[in-house]
C-alpha cells in the first residue's frame, strides 16, 4: 500500500509538470536541456552524498542508460511542445496513450505473452483518443505529440524495469539524465543549424517582468522535485510494481493535470463535452484495471 501511495503522489507531481512547462517562457527544447542538466547535477550530488560506488553498476550498462536518455529527452520535448501548441488538457490526454504502447511493447521486449486485459484497455484508450482527434481537430498536432511522448515514456519505463533488477535507481537516473542532456543539446544545435524558428534561451521579460523568478522556480520544480526525486523514486518502485501497472496508474496524470488546469487556466471553456467523455473512458480504464487483472489471473489458474 505504501508503494502505491508513493506512486500516486509522484503522479500528482507529474500532473503539474505540463502546467509548470506552460508557465515557462523558454522554448520547449531549452526547457528539456536545462532540466536534464540540472537533474544530472542534482542526482550526481545526491550519489556523492550517499557515498554510492560506480562498482555497484552492471558491466556495460552505462551505454544502455545513456541511450535510454534519448527516449527520456524525446518524451519531455514532445510533452512540453504538445502543451505549447494545444493546451495542458490535450497534452495530458495524449500522454495517456502510454498504457496502449506498454501493452504492445512490454511483451515484445520482455518476451512474455500478451495479456488480453491489457490489450483491451490499451485499445479502449487509443479509441478514446481517436474520437478526441475527430471532435477536436484543432488540437490534432498537440494530441499527436502527446502520443509520441507516451510512446517514449512507455519504452523507457519498460527498459528501466529491467535495469532496476541489478542497478541502483539513482545511477539509472544519473546516466539517463546525462544521455538526455547530450541528445537534447545535439538536437537543439541541429534545430538552430537548420534555421527553424528562433529558440528562447533566457526568460522573456517583455511578456512577464517576473520571468526570471518564475522560470527559475519552475525549472527547479521540474529538475529537482519532478526528476531527482520523482523520477528516481518511480524507477525504484519498478522493482516492486510491474511496468504496466505503473504506466496504467500514470494515466491518472491527465486527471490530476486536467483538474489543476481547469482551475488555473480555466480550460473548461476551451474544451467540448466530447473531450470529457473521452477523458472519462480513460479514467474508467484506470479504475477497472485491478478488477480485470484479478479476474484474468484467477481464470488462468482455473483453466
Amino acid at each position: 500500500m505504501k508503494d502505491y501511495l508513493k506512486l500516486h503522489f509522484i503522479i500528482l507531481l507529474w500532473g503539474f509538470t505540463a502546467i509548470s512547462g506552460k508557465w515557462l517562457t523558454l522554448s520547449a527544447l531549452v526547457v528539456v536541456l536545462y532540466r536534464t542538466v540540472l537533474a544530472a547535477l542534482g542526482t550526481g550530488i545526491l550519489i556523492a552524498w550517499r557515498g554510492l560506488k560506480f562498482s555497484q553498476l552492471q558491466p556495460g550498462i552505462i551505454w544502455k542508460l545513456l541511450l535510454t536518455g534519448l527516449l527520456v529527452a524525446a518524451h519531455w520535448a514532445c510533452f512540453f511542445w504538445s502543451a505549447r501548441v494545444s493546451n495542458v488538457s490535450i497534452c495530458l490526454v495524449g500522454l495517456a496513450g502510454t498504457a496502449f504502447w506498454t501493452s504492445i511493447f512490454e511483451p515484445l521486449i520482455n518476451r512474455t505473452g500478451w495479456k488480453i486485459t491489457e490489450l483491451l484497455l490499451g485499445l479502449l484508450m487509443l479509441g478514446a483518443m481517436s474520437l478526441l482527434a475527430h471532435f477536436e481537430p484543432q488540437y490534432t498536432l498537440g494530441l499527436l505529440l502527446g502520443l509520441i511522448s507516451g510512446l517514449a515514456a512507455a519504452l523507457f519505463t519498460i527498459f528501466n524495469g529491467r535495469f532496476t533488477a541489478s542497478n541502483p535507481p539513482l545511477f539509472i537516473t544519473f546516466f539517463e539524465m546525462i544521455g538526455a542532456a547530450i541528445f537534447t543539446a545535439i538536437f537543439t544545435y541541429w534545430f538552430v543549424y537548420m534555421g527553424f524558428e528562433p529558440l528562447q534561451y533566457s526568460p522573456n521579460i517583455n511578456n512577464n517582468e517576473y520571468a526570471w523568478y518564475t522560470d527559475a522556480a519552475n525549472l527547479f520544480f521540474l529538475a529537482i522535485i519532478c526528476t531527482v526525486y520523482a523520477y528516481a523514486t518511480s524507477v525504484e518502485l519498478l522493482r516492486r510494481i510491474p511496468a504496466f501497472v505503473v504506466n496504467l496508474s500514470v494515466n491518472l496524470e491527465p486527471v490530476y493535470g486536467i483538474v489543476l488546469a481547469a482551475f488555473i487556466f480555466e480550460e473548461w471553456y476551451m474544451l467540448s463535452i466530447e473531450f470529457y467523455i473521452c477523458a472519462s473512458l480513460i479514467i474508467s480504464a484506470v479504475l477497472v484495471h485491478p478488477f480485470l487483472a484479478n479476474w484474468e489471473q484467477k481464470w488462468r489458474k482455473t483453466n
